[in-house]
């Protein structure tokens, strides 16, 4: 138990897979307020093989930029604060460092049960890679050949709705048993069952002895009703079990905290959900890091966290390549005399060695063409799970949200901000008016786990220093042909100033908007657009703020189209590059 009473400094780490970084926040005037940072290489790889040592360089900066001393002579951190200054009242931390969880997905009905088993997945840090099913033409000796070949760290095993038959379950436990048996104890994974709560007995007498048995709510109890809950809660568990407990170090670090050390996503994800809560919106928060990609959403206050588990910019880069397909990431890239070939080759570069950093155009286009797709990736699989009506008007696009967060290092140091703009707009392809704001110093993906020791530290950094506003965006969905006109505006600003707009269709426009600054905003689109209601053609009256930025109005339309001839498609992109400012 935490009295949060007495905290008044805080060290915050957030462990990524290749770089970890220590935040300082501290008591300002009676604001708390991040004080210094720090970053260092992640360390859980040889030679280190200790995750402490990244934390403890990081420190050891903030020693340096405050004068004050927060280790001590055994490098373990002071607490709490002492009279003369050193030492922290609290320290927190947050490790997205572990490899996702490999799963192997056993179950009935591709369309039912297994559907239900992939959305949960899809909202934890876990890979499936691949799957047993009765309903395929597969004999059972190639399903226990396919899980000795790849030795999953978990089986989901999902099917029968309550009150059904059994007897496929039994000839499921039947398949894993066997394989299970074939495989040396250390090999054998875990089994999580989310089905008939009828063979849930028959199962565990089945494998007992054999592997261990996670027994959990059904996923699919009734043809028309879904509980994923317990399945994703377990799997959540089994992730900081099993990945996040074994990253080298860990042990330590947990010591130096009163709280549980959560997932980065996990962080990450109730940060989200505190602003969205304290303002009122709908609120997403993008963040794209080297192994996994993460959309954490609260519409209309439900909260949906979509994990792009395997999808990132580093050594998730190989996985983009492979999922997407190789032309979809070469599309993005511009470079002169690339092909798409080179691309690859620069995609496989950095997912071998993730710690680089693109020096030439080749380089630089590439990684943020592995951005664009690893979001892209992560929304379509997280489409599903999004809030439906008028929150979403339209289902193959994002639902409409209030504030877009943009976080990472990824997305945020851009070699200029449009490119970090560009790429998340290409990639998530938002629609509607929302206000866009950027996570700067990084800061907002550790303050869920510093909410659990002081909330309004949480809540008076995120305010002061976590995110800076950088304008908003007006995303219509629809296409019109060039020469036409994809919409009017007229911009009155404070001053009564007014600035009326003529925005071409296929075109990315910035408007001046000062940080700060309100003004009226009037949009009439053509009668084929929609600034994301639902109704083409229809008109609205709305306040906007401004930015670094200022007003974006991306009237490229939605789905977002990219030609397939390369010399337009070259064309296209440099006019949407030039537009935003890349």
């Amino acid at each position: 138990m935490v009295d949060n009473y007495t905290i008044e400094s805080i060290l915050a780490a957030d462990c990524g897979t290749t770089t970890t970084r220590v935040f300082l926040l501290d008591l300002v005037d009676d604001q708390y307020r991040l004080v210094a940072q720090g970053a260092a290489p992640t360390t859980i790889a040889a030679p280190h093989n200790d995750i402490i040592i990244g934390v403890v360089q990081a420190i050891r900066q903030i020693e340096d930029l405050t004068q004050r001393k927060f280790l001590d002579t055994e490098t373990k951190v002071i607490r709490p604060e002492r009279t003369d200054g050193t030492g922290v009242d609290a320290f927190v931390a947050s490790v997205s460092a572990g490899a996702p969880l490999r799963l192997l997905l056993a179950g009935l009905i591709p369309e039912v049960s297994i559907a239900s088993a992939r959305r949960a997945v899809s909202q934890a840090n876990a890979l499936v890679e691949g799957s047993v099913l009765l309903s395929d033409s597969r004999r059972p000796e190639a399903h226990v050949d396919l899980i000795r070949r790849l030795k999953p760290e978990a089986i989901v095993m999902v099917g029968g709705t309550e009150g059904g038959a059994v007897d496929g379950l039994r000839a499921l436990a039947d398949i894993i048993t066997l394989a299970c048996q074939l495989l040396r104890r250390e090999n054998r994974p875990e089994l999580v069952f989310a089905g008939n709560i009828e063979a849930r007995s028959l199962i565990a007498e089945k494998v007992a002895g054999l592997m261990n048995f996670h027994p959990v709510d059904n996923a699919r109890p009734s043809l028309d009703e879904e509980e994923i809950g317990p399945l994703l809660e377990e799997l959540e568990h089994l992730y900081s079990d099993f990945k996040v407990a074994r990253v080298p170090g860990f042990g330590r670090l947990s010591a130096w905290s009163p709280v549980t050390v959560l997932p980065g996503s996990k962080s990450y994800s109730q940060t989200i959900q505190f602003l969205a809560e304290s303002l009122g919106l709908n609120v997403v928060g993008v963040s794209v890091g080297s192994t996994q990609t993460i959309l954490a959403s609260v519409v209309d206050g439900d909260a949906v966290t979509g994990i792009g588990a395997g999808w990132g910019v580093g050594l998730g880069a190989e996985r983009v390549l492979r999922d997407a397909a190789p032309e979809r990431v070469s599309r993005w890239v511009l470079a002169e005399d690339t092909t798409p070939t080179d691309v690859v080759d620069a995609a496989l570069t950095k997912a071998l060695y993730p710690y680089s950093i693109g020096l030439t155009p080749l380089e630089v286009e590439t990684e943020q063409a592995i951005g664009r797709e690893a979001l892209r990736l992560t929304a379509e699989r997280t489409r599903s799970l999004w809030p439906g009506g008028s929150y979403q008007p339209y289902a193959d696009l994002p639902p409409l949200w209030d504030l877009i967060v943009m976080s990472g290092k990824f997305l945020t140091s851009q070699p200029t901000l449009g490119q970090g703009v560009m790429t998340l707009l290409d990639g998530l392809q938002p629609i509607g008016v929302c206000t866009l704001v950027m996570d700067s110093t990084g800061v907002a993906e550790t303050l869920g786990v510093v909410a659990a020791v002081q909330p309004l530290a949480a809540a008076q950094v995120l305010e002061h220093d976590g995110l800076v506003t950088l304008g908003t965006l007006v995303c219509p969905v629809g296409t019109v042909r060039e020469g036409e006109v994809a919409m009017r505006a007229k911009l009155t600003y404070p001053d009564k100033e007014v600035l009326d707009l003529e925005i071409a269709p296929g075109t990315v426009e910035v408007i001046p908007l000062s940080p700060g600054q309100k003004a009226s905003l009037e949009l009439r689109p053509s009668r084929q657009f929609d600034i994301g209601w639902g109704y083409k053609g229809r008109g609205a009256v709305a306040e906007v703020e401004g930015g670094i930025l200022g007003l974006v109005i991306d009237a490229r339309g939605r789905p977002l189209q990219v030609p397939e001839d390369d010399e337009e498609r070259a064309r296209v992109l440099q006019r949407w590059r030039w537009g935003i400012g890349y």
